[in-house]
């Protein structure tokens, strides 16, 4: 949930307006939320390897990300920002839906 909010902060600014500074700003902010999650005990529903991958996945693609943004190239973070909220919402699928019928996706 802590990396959910950051993650929207970040991202909807950038989505709905091409606006990068919450996601610069937030970099750091995701890159130890993400290390944290990733560190953390997991539920055993989720406590899988699949889960374990895309977490370590988030936790090195938001510390590159954090690098990206130094940068300052913006199709780079932009890309960067786009692909760890992709996988951000995979794990959250995985997250929600295990225990339940895997039904529609969207």
């Amino acid at each position: 949930d802590e990396f959910h909010m950051v993650m929207a902060e970040s991202f909807h600014p950038y989505k709905d307006s091409s606006n990068l500074e919450p996601a610069k700003a937030n970099a750091a902010e995701m890159a130890r939320v993400a290390e944290k999650w990733a560190s953390a005990a997991l539920p055993e529903k989720v406590n899988n390897d699949e889960t374990k991958a895309s977490l370590a996945q988030l936790k090195s693609d938001a510390a590159a990300f954090t690098q990206i943004v130094q940068s300052g190239d913006t199709t780079k973070i932009g890309e960067s920002l786009t692909s760890l909220h992709d996988l951000f919402h995979k794990l959250q699928e995985s997250w929600y839906d295990s225990g339940k019928e895997h039904g529609h996706k969207h």
